[in-house]
């Protein structure tokens, strides 16, 4: 096991072979990939991006989705709320909801997705969480 900020890997069931683990250093190239993808940026809720935050808060509040040893994407979870980044070769392929499904067990959270976003509005449904409500261009669902 490996120890990030005091943090152990959540190796979380095999269904579908996910599996997640922390960041490290050498993964923030992976990070990075991520947050210049155009439909990442697209459907970043956040338009006042930190670069030097993101980067701060990447080893406390972001998880990578591995998939046979090929780290795929990540999810954040901060303060309650979840989301979900993958590359774009695996959108599209069921791992965004398996990884949404296997993450949140247990767990009580939320979603907060653009409502043009339907992919991921989609995934989250498939993975158990329910429309709460349309407010000012975002979906907020919550896991039943």
């Amino acid at each position: 096991m490996c120890f990030t900020k005091g943090k152990p890997d959540l190796f979380i069931g095999e269904t579908e072979g996910i599996r997640f683990q922390n960041f490290r250093i050498f993964d923030i190239l992976l990070a990075w990939e991520l947050i210049h993808d155009e439909n990442v940026k697209k459907y970043t809720a956040d338009r006042n991006f930190n670069i030097r935050q993101f980067f701060e808060d990447l080893f406390s509040e972001y998880t990578l989705i591995v998939v046979e040893n090929e780290r795929i994407g990540m999810i954040r979870e901060s303060n309650g709320i979840i989301s979900i980044a993958l590359l774009g070769k695996f959108q599209n392929e069921g791992y965004g909801t398996e990884a949404i499904k296997k993450y949140s067990e247990g767990r009580v959270l939320t979603a907060i997705i653009k409502k043009d976003n339907k992919r991921s509005i989609k995934a989250f449904y498939k993975a158990g969480y329910i429309l709460d409500y349309y407010s000012g261009g975002y979906a907020r669902m919550e896991k039943v």
